[in-house]
């Protein structure tokens, strides 16, 4: 079968394959435009006709009836047994997390990323080390290090920090800075 695509009125391509060749993809089969140039986001492909019609998708098309009822059939009363969700809670429990992640850094990781890790992995009693008040405390890091070390890490109210950083010279005091 040969047939012409047309866009505004200009011929672009002379069509010779079989009936869905070229067709939009939507459902409604008018002849799609050839690909001026190669788009991977698209999914075009220099040269080969396009899977829609401009303006045309799948995307909001309602489904039939029939469908919807195959759909309900086949979802419907399938719901996994508590022996089942946990087995797959068991063998997924710690996975992606601490060393087992793709992403681990290790001793490389940042100033951040190990603050989190000690504020996940050691528990605040909310009493100074230093001072014994309690309220809210803060993790100072004690050899100035940043390894992943939870010994390393001392827990201190905001003053004492700030006057531990200061007497190590860490950050320069109020009246300095500018």
């Amino acid at each position: 079968m040969i047939e012409l695509a047309r866009s505004a009125g200009d011929i672009l391509h002379v069509r010779t394959k079989d009936e869905s060749y070229g067709r939009c993809q939507c459902g409604c089969g008018m002849l799609t435009t050839i690909a001026a140039r190669t788009d991977r986001r698209k999914g075009y492909i220099k040269g080969q006709p396009t899977k829609y019609v401009h303006g045309h998708s799948r995307k909001g098309k309602a489904c039939s009836p029939e469908h919807r009822e195959k759909i309900s059939r086949g979802t419907t009363g399938h719901q996994k047994s508590r022996q089942h969700r946990e087995a797959l809670s068991l063998s997924l429990k710690g996975k992606g997390k601490g060393e087992t992640n793709p992403g681990w850094k290790g001793e490389d990781a940042g100033y951040i990323a190990i603050h989190e890790w000690v504020r996940r992995n050691k528990t605040r009693t909310g009493r100074c080390s230093n001072c014994g008040k309690s309220g809210r405390t803060e993790w100072s890091n004690v050899a100035h290090s940043y390894r992943r070390e939870l010994a390393d890490y001392g827990e201190l109210c905001h003053q004492c920090h700030h006057r531990y950083d200061v007497t190590n010279g860490l950050i320069l005091p109020l009246h300095q800075r500018r």
